[in-house]
């Protein structure tokens, strides 16, 4: 039986969690935070992507950005206003996911290897939400 498209974004968003883990290290507390937000995905399956959906899939902007692999739009981003997150909960989740998105592209912006793979979490990400809620993106993709 294949997995779902919720259980392969979990799986993903775990894979990026540790990925980034190696950039800022395996103590960041940002980072054990997200993990044990992930943890609890085991019980509430769409806790993450819910929230992902809501404040980056729907965000065409961010997609198109991502999609564009557009290091200096990014680099210029300030996500907590322009994704809009609003409950503390929200930002300790993905809000969090996407500052350090943010970082890594200031930190590694000169390695192209370490950029590609942390656009191409993002792209996979997006790949599967947009599969699990049926969201057609191809027109952000240029």
């Amino acid at each position: 039986m294949e997995e779902s498209n919720i259980k392969k974004f979990n799986t993903t968003m775990t894979e990026f969690v540790k990925d980034l883990k190696n950039i800022f290290g395996q103590s960041d507390r940002d980072l054990l935070k997200m993990e044990t937000a992930l943890e609890f995905t085991k019980i509430k399956v769409r806790i993450i992507m819910d929230v992902f959906v809501d404040y980056i899939l729907n965000n065409d902007d961010f997609v198109r950005h991502i999609f564009a692999e557009n290091l200096k739009y990014f680099l210029q981003y300030d996500f907590v206003t322009e994704i809009g997150v609003t409950s503390r909960e929200n930002l300790e989740t993905i809000g969090q996911i996407v500052i350090k998105f943010k970082k890594a592209l200031e930190i590694k912006q000169d390695d192209s290897d370490t950029i590609k793979a942390i656009f191409n979490w993002f792209k996979m990400l997006i790949y599967y939400a947009s599969q699990d809620q049926n969201k057609d993106v191809s027109h952000l993709i240029s």
